[in-house]
């Protein structure tokens, strides 16, 4: 009897030690993990997938992942993450997937797990390129919520990741069937835009926007061209705001790649160069700011570029608007940054119409008519401002100006000579307008003296018949 006893209890104790050592071993992430992939193999070669079980599946490999971050086990998290792609390449899925996938790396960024976030970020590749384009919308809403924390958590390399997976959902959005999700990936890009400027990552809005001249360029989609203004303008007003030099030159740079493609039509350049014009005001109220009369150089540019007369005379009154303004603000000695690439266009004009006027269409003409217009409105207000000055005056001043800005700034080159054959053709613009053009003329001779417009000259241009009702 006592041998039979104790052989039961010695049974007893061997199965309660193996009970042990079997639930300390199912315990473990790793037997967990192995677990899940044969149960996931077994899904994947059945003919007929219960709903039931993809669901159940997907589950435990979300608390597993969940237990390996919280564990801090990267190896256990680089495992599941890898049966979790495979379960998401085999196209079981959820309806909310993307946001089960948002939440778990929103997660580990805000536990300081980031080389983990960095590994499941890698599980939205095969969940885009097994989602349809209806669902791609919300993908790309998740995609920016995690971007939006990473940067908040000053995480670059995982932003970069995710512009990274939200370009890919882009590149795939290139029919116009897709217009909602192509918008939102467009609306997305431009958050990240605005997010990542305010970090003033500079590398990451450089590789941002090479991305996405790359993909416009290569595209040529005429919903993404229209809405490129806004995206950009939505951009500049953040680096005006931050009057962020650096910045402002990598937009720049991208913009004028996509100008020189010749990605936009003329309905777009015209909301380009009314989205520039309204910002470049606002950076215009602040007089240390370079950025004013930067944006001004880049609207007459862009217009010129495009050889329109409507357009070319549209951004010239664009500019003297914000000039106005800068005049009414801090004067015309601070505004003449902004005003000098009014008048280096019109000089421009008037060296090449004297040069090749014979063989002219009429366009550089009238632009010229305009720009002097321009100008002289411009100097008339600034005269009213100061009461005892009047518009002569004003021109010899900006005069002065210009040829002394090479003592203010080494980099910029000024023709004296041709510099003060513009303002000569300014005065006389503005004389024509007077009864005694004698009495109105400026204090200082240093403008009048020596006269290098000929009568020849003004019969080529046409002085005569020009009219100044400005």
């Amino acid at each position: 009897m006592s041998t039979v006893l104790i052989v039961s209890i010695c049974i007893i104790g061997i199965v309660s030690v193996l009970g042990v050592i079997i639930r300390r071993k199912t315990r473990q992430l790793e037997w967990q993990i192995n677990a899940v992939a044969r149960r996931l193999a077994r899904i994947v070669k059945s003919r007929k997938r219960s709903k039931e079980a993809s669901e159940k599946l997907l589950k435990e490999i979300y608390s597993l992942i969940t237990k390996a971050v919280n564990s801090k086990d990267q190896a256990a998290v680089y495992k599941t993450v890898d049966v979790l792609k495979l379960a998401l390449g085999e196209k079981i899925i959820r309806c909310d997937e993307t946001m089960r996938l948002m939440s778990i790396i929103v997660t580990a960024l805000k536990a300081k797990e980031v080389d983990s976030a960095a590994i499941i970020l890698e599980a939205f590749r095969p969940l885009i390129y097994q989602m349809p384009a209806a669902d791609m919308k919300m993908a790309v809403e998740q995609l920016t919520l995690i971007g939006a924390v990473a940067l908040k958590e000053r995480q670059p390399f995982i932003a970069a990741k995710v512009s990274d997976a939200i370009f890919s959902i882009v590149e795939r959005l290139d029919d116009n069937s897709e217009e909602e999700a192509l918008l939102a990936a467009l609306r997305s890009v431009r958050i990240m835009g605005v997010l990542v400027l305010r970090r003033k990552e500079t590398a990451l809005f450089r590789e941002i926007n090479a991305r996405l001249i790359n993909w416009v360029i290569t595209g040529q989609n005429e919903l993404v061209a229209s809405e490129m203004a806004l995206l950009y303008s939505v951009w500049l007003y953040r680096i005006v705001k931050a009057d962020n030099l650096s910045m402002f030159n990598i937009l720049l740079e991208f913009a004028w790649r996509m100008f020189d493609a010749n990605c936009f039509t003329k309905g777009s350049i015209t909301l380009w160069l009314t989205e520039w014009g309204n910002i470049a005001g606002m950076a215009a109220l602040n007089p240390y700011s370079k950025l004013a009369s930067y944006i001004i150089e880049q609207m007459l540019l862009l217009a010129a570029k495009q050889h329109q007369l409507d357009m070319m005379l549209d951004a010239v009154h664009k500019a003297g608007y914000v000039i106005r303004l800068s005049i009414s603000q801090h004067g015309i000695k601070t505004a003449f940054s902004l005003l000098y690439y009014l008048l280096e266009t019109g000089r421009k004009m008037f060296v090449a119409e004297l040069k090749f006027g014979e063989h002219s269409d009429g366009y550089r003409k009238a632009v010229l008519l305009q720009i002097l217009k321009e100008n002289i409105a411009l100097l008339t207000y600034s005269a009213r401002q100061d009461i005892i000055y009047t518009t002569g005056d004003m021109i010899a001043e900006v005069y002065k100006c210009w040829v002394n800005l090479p003592k203010e700034n080494d980099s910029v080159f000024v023709n004296q000579k041709s510099v003060k054959k513009f303002c000569q053709l300014l005065l006389l613009f503005w004389l024509r307008t007077k009864r005694h053009p004698e009495k109105n003329m400026p204090a200082d001779d240093a403008l009048i003296e020596p006269m290098l417009i000929s009568e020849h000259e003004k019969k080529q241009l046409g002085f005569v018949e020009l009219r100044a009702d400005i």
